[in-house]
C-alpha cells in the first residue's frame, strides 16, 4: 500500500492559454505562467501573502478530488449565491500526477465553514434523513451550537478518520494560540498514522513550526520551498515579539510628529515601511517553557 503524499505533484496542463493577465490567473502562484509543485512530505504548509493564490491552488485540487468547492468532501451538495470557485476555474488547466488517487478527505474552507454548518443542521432536521446521525462524524452536535473555534476542534477530533486527504484552508482562523498548539498535536497524529495527506494554507507562525512539513511560500517568483526562519510571517511577528515599541514607532512615528493626521496607518503617510527587513539579531533572553504534553487530550 501507497503512503503519502498521495498528490505528487501539480504542473499547468501542456498547451493552456489562458487570459494570464485577468484574475485568478494573474495570481503569484502563476508567476511565468507555469506552476510546477511537487509533494515531498505528507505534511504541507503553503504559505503566501494575501491574493497570491494559496486558496484557489486548495479549490482547485478539491475539485480534482470531487469535493464541494465550499468545503466539505464528495456527499456534500449544499449551495449559496457565490458563484463560481476560483479553483473550479483554474482546475482544467492543471495536471495532478496520483500515487495513489484517493477519493476520500475534506475540504475546510474557512470563510464558508458556516455554510457548511447549517447545511448539516437542514440534513438533521430533514423528515427523509437520519435526523441527529449526521452530527456524528462531527462530535454528536450540532456544529453551531459552539463557538467557531471549538467547531473547528470538533470537526478535526472526529471527522478527519482513516485514509484519505485533507485540505485545510487557513484552519487556524479560529484558533487561538492554544488551540493552534493543540492542532499541531492533531497533526502529528495524522502524520505517524501514515494514512493521511495533509495540505494547509495558513498565516500563523505556530502552524508554520511544525517540523515535519514541507514549507511551500508562494511569492513573486511563484512557488519555491523555504525554510522556517525565511518566512516573512515569521521574521515579522519576530520583530514585533521581540521589539514591540519599535515595531510601533516604526508604524506610526513618535506621537509629537504626527500631528492631527499622522503619518503611517490612520494618515497620508507610508504604513509599514521595512517590515518584511532581516529581523534584527538574537534577543538574549530566556527560553520560553516548552508547552506542557497532551495538550490535546486534557482540555
Amino acid at each position: 500500500m501507497f503512503a503519502p503524499p498521495f498528490l505528487r505533484s501539480i504542473t499547468v496542463r501542456e498547451g493552456a492559454a489562458p487570459d494570464w493577465d485577468s484574475f485568478p490567473f494573474n495570481a503569484q502562484i502563476f508567476a511565468g505562467q507555469k506552476v510546477d509543485i511537487a509533494f515531498t512530505r505528507p505534511v504541507t504548509l503553503l504559505v503566501g501573502e494575501n491574493g497570491t493564490g494559496k486558496s484557489t491552488l486548495l479549490e482547485a485540487i478539491a475539485a480534482d478530488c470531487g469535493f464541494h468547492p465550499e468545503g466539505g468532501d464528495r456527499n456534500h451538495a449544499f449551495a449559496t449565491r457565490e458563484g463560481k470557485r476560483p479553483g473550479t476555474v483554474i482546475d482544467h488547466l492543471l495536471v495532478f500526477s496520483w500515487r495513489p488517487r484517493v477519493g476520500r478527505g475534506f475540504f475546510l474552507r474557512a470563510e464558508s465553514f458556516f455554510n457548511l454548518a447549517r447545511a448539516l443542521d437542514g440534513m438533521a432536521h430533514d423528515p427523509d434523513g437520519d435526523g441527529e446521525k449526521v452530527y456524528a462524524p462531527y462530535g454528536g452536535r450540532s456544529l453551531r451550537t459552539v463557538s467557531h473555534g471549538e467547531s473547528f476542534m470538533a470537526l478535526f477530533k472526529n471527522r478527519f478518520k482513516g485514509r484519505g486527504l485533507l485540505l485545510l484552508d487557513e484552519p487556524d482562523s479560529a484558533l487561538s494560540p492554544m488551540q493552534q498548539l493543540r492542532f499541531l498535536e492533531l497533526l502529528e497524529a495524522w502524520r505517524r498514522s501514515g494514512e493521511v495527506q495533509v495540505i494547509i494554507a495558513t498565516h500563523a507562525p505556530i502552524l508554520m513550526a511544525y517540523p515535519h512539513a514541507q514549507l511551500l511560500e508562494i511569492a513573486d517568483a511563484g512557488v519555491a520551498e523555504t525554510a522556517f526562519d525565511a518566512l516573512d510571517h515569521v521574521r515579522i511577528t519576530r520583530r514585533v515579539l521581540n521589539n514591540r515599541e519599535g515595531m510601533l514607532r516604526e508604524l506610526f512615528g513618535p506621537a509629537d510628529e504626527r500631528g492631527e493626521e499622522g503619518d503611517g496607518p490612520y494618515g497620508d503617510g507610508p504604513y509599514g515601511d521595512g517590515l518584511a527587513e532581516a529581523a534584527p539579531g538574537p534577543v538574549d533572553r530566556p527560553a520560553a517553557a516548552p508547552p506542557r504534553r497532551g495538550l490535546a487530550r486534557n482540555h
